[in-house]
């Protein structure tokens, strides 16, 4: 165990703050080689290796009475950081609730291909935004530098603006 209490603490706020229980052995901006040393990879289906150079996704299989299936999506280059974190709710579970719990009321609505989602900005080691799609999926995305959300200027653009409202970002 490293003793960095600064690093320490920041990935325990991250655990508590964002991120359901589910996924609390990880966090956004984890490499991958420490998050294959937490997580068993091999009963994972890897995908976008050939598809997207940019990033990879493992999807993990939960089937839980909460969750069908948790995505991790990584960077491709460098360390291989974890920046998107995608967890798939079973259709009978009250994510609204949930979330209105845990987060809070809504910042703002993001629209996407789905139509309108609420949407959430947190302020910490990065920026942080989550959304609900209508298929009762919570996405969490770290803006980190050089990975694809971070790099996408429009989403980038629409995003800060929002959040800046919310967090003084």
């Amino acid at each position: 165990v490293v003793e960095d209490s600064g690093e320490t603490k920041y990935i325990q706020e991250l655990k508590n703050n964002y991120l359901p229980e589910q996924v609390s052995d990880i966090y956004l901006g984890i490499p991958f080689k420490e998050f294959e040393n937490i997580k068993d990879t091999s009963l994972m289906e890897r995908s976008g290796d050939g598809e997207f150079s940019f990033s990879f996704r493992l999807e993990e299989n939960v089937k839980s009475k909460e969750i069908n299936e948790i995505t991790y999506e990584f960077d491709n280059e460098n360390e291989q950081l974890l920046y998107q974190i995608g967890v798939d709710y079973t259709p009978d579970f009250n994510l609204h609730d949930y979330l209105q719990e845990k987060y809070g009321s809504p910042h703002f609505p993001l629209y996407g291909i789905s139509g309108y989602m609420n949407a959430w900005c947190f302020k910490d080691k990065f920026n942080i935004l989550a959304w609900v799609t209508p298929n009762n999926r919570l996405v969490i995305v770290a803006l980190i530098q050089g990975t694809e959300y971070e790099s996408d200027e429009m989403f980038k653009s629409l995003v800060t603006s929002e959040c800046k409202k919310e967090l003084k970002w």
